[in-house]
């Protein structure tokens, strides 16, 4: 299996700044062508060089990543791609973005960090962009900004009304309420909420239901992603085709979980029921397609792809009797990025997994949970020009 980093590796830390430091989160305080119906629209996505500051560079000549970029798409939502890294230790802001990039509240998004660990942007109302490492993160060795999207400030945000004791974390960490828009067809997520008001004593499923979201806004299928939670601890989020929303913590916890004490909605979106054509993917002999066992509405959850405006998005559950690790599918040619993109794959309550896409097309899987663990494409995308 191809594997993305040597043993050897480069030293040094992330410094939070001082205005970040106070957001006690950061630091533990707290084969053929597609049909031309979809991918024959191609892209508005303008791409720009983000201007790295503080020791950041780009790592796109050791791994081919692609230089760290931004657009900002005519439907206000704005695309990072590409690699960086910081060879020697300094501050977590790496770049930032102008006026038109900013969002309409600070946001946490969890993006893959060297050797498969999982890391965290923060990018604040100002459009500064920070980088920092989660528990077992290693960001200054490299962080990945592939597959990260979000509405800009211009994107109208309907409210969540929420569910079971969960409530809003936007009035003590500037993140947002619960919200979500619905722009050409794709869902987006936004805000922040926690569940320290859960009441004790619920079953673990209404425990993490925090918000039901309305027709229109539901996907086709089971969809698990993984979200930013308390002190960058890799949390997972959940949507089913009713729209009921679950959020919690590594091992399926919920109370005094990171979990509930803080969920970033950030970054997550799909495509809404009705909107794709979805094809399915061929997945290789050891890898079978799998029902997550959490999805009571009875679809089918199998491995496939779609291109709307540009973006590629995933979905589907997919399991491996033999190896919890190497390549899964190839995409077709239709499908595939410009450059190797690296993004955090859900296992929901097992620890995260990674996912390379290579420019032929090969995804592959490592850095897994057991074998016969279930593994999530549902809620991946990223531009084709990535």
């Amino acid at each position: 299996m191809p594997k993305l980093f040597s043993p050897l590796r480069r030293g040094g830390g992330v410094i939070a700044s001082a205005a970040l430091a106070s957001l006690a989160l950061a630091a533990g305080a707290l084969a053929a062508s597609a049909p031309a119906a979809s991918a024959s629209i191609m892209p508005d996505c303008g791409w720009n060089q983000l201007s790295l500051m503080n020791g950041w560079q780009s790592d796109q000549n050791t791994y081919g990543t692609g230089d760290p970029r931004y657009c900002v798409t005519r439907d206000g939502m704005v695309h990072l791609s590409g690699s960086l890294t910081q060879p020697s230790a300094g501050a977590g802001e790496f770049a930032a973005l102008p006026p038109q990039a900013w969002p309409a509240s600070n946001l946490y998004l969890s993006v893959y960090t060297m050797d498969g660990t999982a890391g965290y942007l923060m990018i604040d109302t100002a459009g500064r962009m920070y980088a920092y490492s989660g528990p077992d993160g290693d960001a200054p060795d490299f962080t990945s900004l592939a597959g990260v999207s979000f509405p800009g400030a211009s994107v109208a945000q309907q409210p969540l009304a929420l569910l079971n004791g969960w409530q809003s974390a936007q009035g003590q960490w500037g993140t947002g309420d619960p919200s979500y828009s619905v722009t050409n067809g794709i869902v987006h997520l936004s805000g922040s909420l926690n569940g320290s008001q859960v009441t004790p004593g619920l079953q673990s499923e209404a425990a993490s239901t925090f918000a039901v979201l309305p027709q229109g806004a539901r996907p086709d299928f089971c969809t698990g992603t993984e979200a930013y939670t308390y002190a960058g601890v890799p949390g997972t989020l959940q949507v089913d085709p009713l729209g009921m929303m679950y959020a919690y913590a590594q091992g399926g916890a919920v109370y005094n979980s990171p979990s509930a004490q803080y969920t970033s909605l950030a970054g997550v979106s799909f495509p809404a029921a009705g909107t794709t054509n979805w094809h399915a993917l061929s997945l290789q002999s050891t890898w079978s397609p799998v029902v997550a066992d959490w999805c009571k509405t009875n679809v089918d959850t199998d491995p496939a792809w779609d291109v709307i405006n540009g973006m590629v998005y995933l979905t589907g559950w997919m399991s491996s009797s033999v190896s919890n690790s190497g390549e899964v599918t190839v995409l077709p040619p239709a499908a595939r990025p410009v450059h190797t993109l690296y993004l955090i794959l859900n296992e929901g309550p097992a620890p995260h997994a990674s996912l390379e896409i290579q420019p032929n097309g090969a995804v592959i899987v490592f850095g897994a949970g057991p074998v016969n663990g279930v593994d999530s494409l549902a809620g991946l995308s990223y531009e084709l020009t990535s």
